[in-house]
């Protein structure tokens, strides 16, 4: 009898074992795993994780989020400063207001004015091929 009980007090802590060992494992492979860097998953998606990222609007933020995309790289000047140059894909955080974004790509080179408030989300994408620009507010419902 001793025996018995002794052998299913071994499974419940042995069951119970396994289930906190089951739950550090899901903590640590969402904190660890889901927090991927953004510019490692854009150098491995070629950059286009801007594109497909789930944009989460933030009404406490104090800056809208501005997401610039090209089709080919190029050089990035927000408001006649220079971002950068062989750029695919670029996040910003600006402060309301009007803006000037211009992208001088390999066969043209675009400006687009955009006046932003605080805790808005913009997804900016420059295509020189059909010489446009499109830009979409994110809509958050």
């Amino acid at each position: 009898m001793k025996m018995a009980a002794a052998r299913r007090r071994g499974r419940f802590i042995i069951a119970g074992v396994v289930a906190v060992a089951l739950g550090l494992a899901g903590w640590w492979a969402t904190t660890t795993l889901g927090n991927i860097s953004e510019e490692r998953e854009e150098a491995r998606d070629g950059g286009n994780a801007a594109r497909r990222r789930a944009f989460v609007l933030d009404p406490t933020s104090k800056t809208a989020r501005v997401y610039i995309h090209f089709n080919r790289e190029g050089t990035l000047t927000i408001d006649k400063k220079q971002i950068g140059e062989k750029l695919t894909s670029h996040r910003a955080q600006l402060k309301p207001g009007r803006h000037k974004i211009k992208a001088e790509l390999e066969r043209a080179t675009m400006t687009q004015p955009l006046k932003v408030r605080a805790g808005e989300e913009f997804l900016v994408d420059f295509d020189d091929e059909a010489g446009k620009v499109r830009v979409r507010r994110m809509q958050f419902y």
